[in-house]
This record gives C-alpha cells, structure tokens and sequence, in this order.
C-alpha cells in the first residue's frame, strides 16, 4: 500500500500560520488594550490628587497655586479624555481581529477535517488491500491443497 499523502498539506501548514499570525495579532491588541486601561487608571488617580490638594488642602494656596492646580486639573482630563478614545479605538481593533481569528481557525479546522476525512480513506483501502491479500493467499492455498 503506498503512504498517505494528503493534496491539500501546503494549504493546511498556511492556514495554522494564519492562525499563529492572527493570534499573535490579538494577544497583541490585548496587551495595548491592558496598557491603556492602566493608563486612564493612573491619570485618574493622578487627578484624583490634584483635586484632593485643591479642596483639602490644609494651607491656604495662593491665586497662582489655585491656577496651575486647576490647569493641572484641566490637562489630566484632556489626557484621559484621549485615553478613553484611544482604548475604545483599540477595542473595536481587538473585536474586528477576534472575528478574523475566528475565521481563520475556522479555515484550519475546515482543511484539517478533509485531512481526517482523507486518512480515514486510506486506512479504509488499506485494510480493504490487507483484506484482499489475505484472500488471495487463503484461495491459493485451498487451491493448492486441492490441486
């Protein structure tokens, strides 16, 4: 019996590249998404403190102190503003390439079933081939004893 060989190997190692490539991708979008979150947090911790120094404050601040606190106050909010922005950007990135990774593992798996189909197949006439051997040597035999 000759050995397996399945037409469609070179398509199936593409698509588990794919696969590799697309959840690399994601793991990546994960980590800036993660990144981002830390980062509104200290902003808004950051922020959180300039306020504390405004309203607790245990010494009088001067009218330029008041100023820069409230300036400092201002930027903190842009900055987490863009950050908010920033990570709903990357987690609509991160939702567009977990559908493309469902695909592509959806591929593979698609390739990989006809791969199983395929080796099933050839077991199937392998043993079909054993079987029909087997045959033939039993009825040369009987052949044989007969003759």
């Amino acid at each position: 019996m000759k050995p397996f060989v399945f037409n469609l190997q070179t398509v199936l190692e593409v698509r588990r590249i794919r696969e590799e490539q697309a959840r690399a991708d994601l793991a990546a979008l994960r980590y800036r998404e993660k990144q981002e979150e830390e980062r509104i947090a200290r902003l808004c911790q950051q922020r959180q403190d300039v306020h504390r120094r405004l309203v607790d404050g245990n010494a009088p601040l001067s009218g330029s102190q008041v100023l820069a606190a409230a300036s400092t106050e201002r930027s903190l909010d842009l900055a987490i503003h863009d950050s908010q922005r920033q990570k709903e950007e990357i987690t609509r990135q991160r939702e567009v390439k977990l559908e493309q990774t469902r695909m592509v593992i959806t591929q593979r798996k698609t390739v990989e079933l006809l791969r199983e189909k395929a080796w099933g197949r050839h077991l199937y006439e392998a043993a079909v081939a054993a079987e029909r051997q087997v045959d033939e040597l039993c009825s040369r035999r009987v052949e044989e004893r007969a003759g």
